[in-house]
This record gives structure tokens, sequence and C-alpha cells, in this order.
């Protein structure tokens, strides 16, 4: 039996060699996704501190690798119409005033590490009338809080393993029909827009917000 096997050696060594190949093949596939999903960005808009009007709303960053948010703004919708309010000011801010606040959390831009969260301000915050004084963001048609449905946050932001900036988007519903009014989200995760299909989407949005005023209304709900 030994000397067959000895008659076959050189195709059992090829085997073995193809078999050594394949499992190595397999575990570099498996280290490369893994590598590849440790990258992916995770960004998350997150609710805190109930769900009232003075809940705060947070973007935490998930992901392994620093992104830097380039721009916020929020979706506004009633029965009738659609506004867009730009969180990220447009004025100048005098930062010396804010003491030891973090230069990102008042601007709504900047870099964002890993484990870190970016404060958006109240939901109160987000959806009420942009200051009267600044007349590129004012409107006498902002909707009052018991006129919003809904409100969508959106988030753009470059991100290193992409040529392209990513995404964030979470949408959340105004229920004003108890007697005091809640914001509660109306998806359960937050969307991520990374792959090649939604990076031109994001980066339709910034082409859009740099067309827009700070804050404008649309008639629908598209």
């Amino acid at each position: 039996m030994f000397a067959g096997l000895q008659e076959y050696a050189w195709l059992i060594s090829i085997v073995l060699s193809f078999c050594t190949l394949v499992v190595w093949v397999f575990y570099a596939f498996l280290l490369h996704r893994d590598a590849r999903h440790q990258r992916h960005p995770a960004l998350f808009i997150h609710q805190a501190n109930g769900h009232g009007p003075d809940s705060i709303c947070l973007l935490s960053n998930l992901g392994r690798e620093i992104v830097h948010v380039l721009g916020v703004t929020v979706e506004i919708e009633t029965e009738e119409r659609t506004f867009y309010k730009r969180l990220t000011s447009r004025q100048p801010i005098a930062l010396e005033e804010y003491g030891h606040a973090r230069v990102q959390d008042l601007i709504k831009q900047g870099p964002l590490p890993s484990g870190y969260f970016l404060a958006l301000g109240s939901f109160g915050d987000v959806l009420e009338i942009p200051d009267a004084t600044d007349d590129d963001e004012a409107t006498e048609e902002h909707p009052g809080l018991t006129d919003i449905r809904s409100l969508t946050i959106r988030v753009a932001a470059l991100h290193a393993a992409y040529p392209r900036p990513i995404g964030a988007m979470r949408r959340f519903r105004v229920d004003t029909g108890r007697p005091r009014p809640r914001v509660v989200p109306a998806m359960p995760l937050t969307e991520v827009l990374h792959e090649r299909r939604d990076r031109r989407r994001v980066h339709a949005w910034l082409e859009d917000w740099t067309r827009r005023p700070s804050l404008t209304m649309s008639v629908g709900q598209g």
C-alpha cells in the first residue's frame, strides 16, 4: 500500500499544496473583509434626555476613523410644506464668550474623533425660528412647533477611506397631540450613506446647500 502511495506522492503533494493555498486565500479574504469593515463609517444621530423638545440631539462617531463634519441641516416637514434649516451658523461667533466649550459644538463643524460626539443642541433649538437679526436666516413663514409633523437631521462629513463626502440621516416624528409635545425617532437607527450611489447623493446635498440660503422653504413634501 505504501508503495502505491509513493507512486502518487507527486499528486498528493500537489493536492495538499492546493488545499493549503485555498486555506490561506480564505484567511486573507477574512482579514481583508474585517479590515474594510473596521474602516466603515459608523455615525449615529442620537436623542438623549427624554423625548421632549428639551431632549438633546447628539452626533456620535462610533467608527475607528476620524471624520470631519462639513455641515448639518434639518428638513422640517408640515402638512403642506418642507423647510430646510442650516444648523451650521453663517454668522461670526465670539468664541471667548463660551469659556471652555468645544468649538465644534458651537459651529456644528470640524473633526470628530472616534468615540466622540458633537452636540447639535436641543430639539427645541433645532426647530426654533432663527434669530430675526440674521436677515439671511430668518423667515416669517417658519412653522411653529404645533405645525411641524417631522424633521430629518442630515449630516455631511469627510472620511479618509472615501474620495467623496459621506452622509448620515435620521428622521424624527413630532407628536403635538399630547399636553406636552414629544419628539420621537421615526427610524430605529441612523442611515449611514457611504456607498458609491449614496456618496453622489451627499455630494448633491452639499451643492444644494451652497445654492440655498441658510433657511428656505419649498412647497410640497419633496
